[in-house]
């Protein structure tokens, strides 16, 4: 988002707020304080209920909700925008969906389009939820992280209790199938990590060890190789940032030992994630170039259309890379290329924070794991929110260094 763009989505909504200041349609700014909690509170929602919810419908009202209070937080406080100004990550989010709902136009109907731009809009909410709740109360991010691990931890639980007696049990939530299961699980391990990575106190471990030891136990029974392959790439580069910031003394010799373990497990599970699924991408992409390379096929586009491969049973594209190129051309790739491009960079800018260390791990886990998994980038709040979509929210919630540039 431009200054220009910004300055007048802020006029805008403070001409709205006056009016309906002056009409007593608000009470002003007592009720800020109220609006901060109801975004904290609705933003946790949306990423802990994903192991506790257990219906989609249910789910998605809290993400209608959180739309609807970020939207008289903005009108109460328009000021606030300026925010979204510095952060290049939320600008290519916010361009990257408003170009996929404009991919939809092609079919002609536009009930799609208004479907995919609604799914945009909500991610768009959520993003800027985050970055209000978290510049607005600093603690927040690291507490909705905080409590996701718990809920992560509490469905593992439930779920390796239940494959003692039924090999086809489930967990709570919406993990209902093992892949998913086990994607969901690598996310809160990460998150777990990079608690303890940022450990400040012994009193913490209470917290982060057994979440720990339950949701790798959860993640070992589900045996999904990239998971595995995933949550070792972070804790590498968790292991590695900590080894740094601590070189000349003991615990960064035993961070360095965490490292080295950590990229031994990677290049034990290198071979096997490397296999991937190959057939299902050259079909993905056969189909891809063939019909519309720059532009794509458009988001309406079913996963399995136009999608065969010998031996397999294809109802995705198993990459959101991939399926970035087949939805929307090149022209998508190369969007979501400077996304992650610029959300790594804002990472490296931001000061060090526990925040900073578990976005970090997050966005880390996510964007090597959908590499072997995933489908379109924005479903109603589904899986691809909480590996993608979170860590992404994280990344533009920090603080930029003082003087940094926008």
């Amino acid at each position: 988002m431009s200054s220009t763009e910004a300055g007048v989505a802020s006029g805008t909504l403070g001409t709205l707020g006056t009016w309906m200041r002056e009409k007593r349609l608000l009470p002003g700014d007592s009720l800020r304080g109220d609006l901060e909690l109801a975004l904290m509170a609705l933003a946790t929602v949306c990423v802990a209920g994903f192991f506790i919810i257990p219906h989609g419908r249910m789910h998605s009202f809290a993400s209608y909700a959180l739309a609807l209070v970020v939207a008289v937080y903005l009108v109460l406080r328009p000021h606030l925008l300026r925010w979204s100004v510095k952060s290049r990550t939320l600008f290519f989010s916010i361009l990257l969906l408003i170009y996929l709902p404009l991919s939809a136009v092609g079919s002609g109907e536009l009930e799609l389009v208004a479907y995919a731009g609604a799914n945009a809009l909500l991610i768009v909410t959520f993003l800027f939820a985050l970055l209000l709740v978290v510049r607005s109360r600093p603690r927040s991010g690291f507490a909705i992280t905080c409590i996701t691990v718990v809920a992560a931890a509490s469905a593992a639980a439930y779920y390796l209790l239940g494959s003692m007696n039924d090999d086809a049990a489930t967990a709570w939530g919406r993990l209902r199938t093992p892949t998913i299961a086990a994607m969901a699980f690598g996310s809160a391990l990460v998150m777990a990590l990079g608690g303890i990575v940022s450990c400040r106190s012994q009193r913490e471990l209470i917290l982060w060890i057994p979440a720990i030891a339950l949701l790798s136990a959860a993640c070992l029974a589900l045996a999904v190789d990239y998971v595995g392959f995933g949550v070792a790439s972070a804790l590498l580069i968790l292991s590695l940032e900590r080894a740094w910031q601590n070189r000349f003394g003991r615990q960064g010799a035993i961070w360095a030992v965490v490292a080295i373990i950590s990229l031994g497990v990677c290049a034990q599970l290198l071979t096997s994630v490397a296999a991937g699924p190959v057939a299902v991408w050259e079909s993905v992409l056969s189909s891809a170039f063939e019909d519309a390379a720059i532009l794509g096929a458009g988001i309406h586009v079913a996963g399995d259309v136009g999608l065969a491969c010998d031996g397999c049973d294809v109802d995705h594209a198993h990459s959101i890379y991939v399926s970035m190129l087949r939805h929307g051309g090149v022209i998508g790739l190369l969007l979501l290329t400077a996304l992650v491009m610029f959300a790594i960079s804002e990472l490296t800018e931001a000061p060090a924070s526990r925040l900073r260390t578990v976005g970090a791990g997050c966005l880390a886990y996510g964007l090597i794991v959908l590499v072997f998994d995933g489908d379109k980038l924005m479903p109603k709040i589904d899986f691809i929110w909480l590996l993608f979509w979170f860590p992404v929210g994280l990344v533009i919630a920090l603080r930029p260094r003082r003087g940094r540039v926008a």
